[in-house]
């Protein structure tokens, strides 16, 4: 694999990382105390706002408390990152400015949001710019973050992205 390929997976990793979204977040809690109406697609669409949110205005503390200690992700390309640590890696970088997003604009108004117990689906259509490093990128995806209800709010245990290229076909 080329260094171009090597960067592209990183800088996708990334993304999904920090995408939005990838978020056990605790959203219903997080902005209004915990909830008793248990998990539905409403506080989870709000999880995923929240998670968004963060992300859109590099906040990496309300971007990392909105994820599971286990969170994973699946970048655009196929790579899997789920080391131990990882969470961590990607919040320092955060704050240490060498991950930031320029644009992050979710299309949440399409979003498809389903809920199975205590796990949740939000699939939405994703644009997102910013720079890894130093290093500019720009992308367009849909992204699925997997959310788990505990404690009376979501987290993200998984952000799966798909990068798009082209025309999507409605």
């Amino acid at each position: 694999m080329g260094m171009t390929n090597g960067r592209a997976i990183l800088i996708s990793g990334f993304l999904l990382i920090a995408s939005p979204g990838m978020f056990m977040a605790g959203t219903a809690r997080a902005t209004a105390g915990p909830t008793n109406d248990g998990p539905t697609q409403e506080n989870a669409l709000e999880a995923e706002k929240e998670l968004g949110q963060a992300m859109r205005t590099n906040d990496a503390d309300g971007f990392c408390r909105l994820l599971d200690p286990d969170w994973a992700v699946v970048n655009g390309i196929g790579g899997l990152d789920d080391r131990v640590g990882m969470r961590g890696s990607i919040c320092a970088a955060i704050k240490a400015g060498t991950f930031t997003r320029k644009i992050y604009d979710m299309d949440l108004a399409n979003a498809r949001v389903r809920v199975y117990g205590n796990i949740a689906t939000v699939t939405f259509k994703l644009s997102v710019s910013g720079a890894l490093n130093h290093k500019e990128f720009s992308v367009r995806e849909v992204q699925t973050d997997v959310l788990k209800w505990e404690d009376g709010g979501w987290k993200c245990v998984l952000t799966h992205e798909t990068n798009v290229r082209g025309t999507l076909v409605e």
